[in-house]
């Protein structure tokens, strides 16, 4: 493909597989937001090319989809709380990016997650509470960012995870001794990280690490 995605793509309302990959600059501009109309989609893979703009709030239209990566582009902006809506997801992958702002708290919503990776953005402001509903994650990946305040005790709930990546981000306060609960990490990867006070003697429950 070439150039830009197409307004008419919102034609294709039987889609249920979208995927452009490994383009380069083949590749530019937005997202059009008539991608909205394909409420058929279960899997959207935009990767690898000069898309950039933000990801429209339409976006939260497409109630099939179980599969969103938008990886390695020049998308900006903030993450629509839209993405909220999206509660068939279990694969959310918006890494090597230009996002800003925070975590909307909608992403507490999707429930059926396994795999969440927003590294290597410029997203700020605290990890929310909320990341606790997502009991069903194996993976997180939110390193890399400009995230700021104290890790939530909530993220203790994730007690499928396998992956913990937090690194090179803001982060203040101590490392919470909910970490403990974690007991199948296999991946734990804090740092460059100004923590204060002692290691929780908790970690040591992390007996795969």
């Amino acid at each position: 493909m070439h150039g830009t995605l197409p307004t008419e793509i919102g034609n294709l309302k039987r889609l249920r597989q979208l995927e452009v990959r490994n383009v380069g600059s083949d590749m530019v501009g937005p997202i059009p937001s008539e991608i909205g109309h394909l409420q058929q989609l279960k899997s959207l893979e935009l990767s690898g090319g000069e898309l950039s703009g933000p990801i429209p709030s339409e976006i939260g239209h497409l109630q099939q989809l179980e599969s969103l990566h938008l990886i390695r582009n020049k998308f900006s902006g903030p993450i629509p709380s839209e993405i909220g809506h999206l509660q068939q997801l279990k694969s959310l992958e918006l890494h090597h990016n230009k996002f800003s702002g925070p975590i909307p708290s909608e992403i507490g919503h999707l429930q059926q997650l396994k795999y969440l990776y927003l590294h290597s953005n410029e997203l700020s402001g605290p990890i929310p509470s909320e990341i606790g509903h997502l009991q069903e994650l194996f993976h997180l990946g939110l390193l890399q960012n400009k995230l700021s305040g104290p890790i939530p005790s909530e993220i203790g709930h994730l007690q499928e995870l396998t992956n913990l990546s937090l690194e090179q981000n803001k982060f203040s306060g101590p490392i919470p001794s909910e970490i403990g609960y974690l007991q199948q990490l296999t991946i734990l990867h804090l740092f460059g990280i100004k923590f204060s006070g002692h290691i929780p003697s908790e970690i040591g429950h992390l007996q795969q690490l």
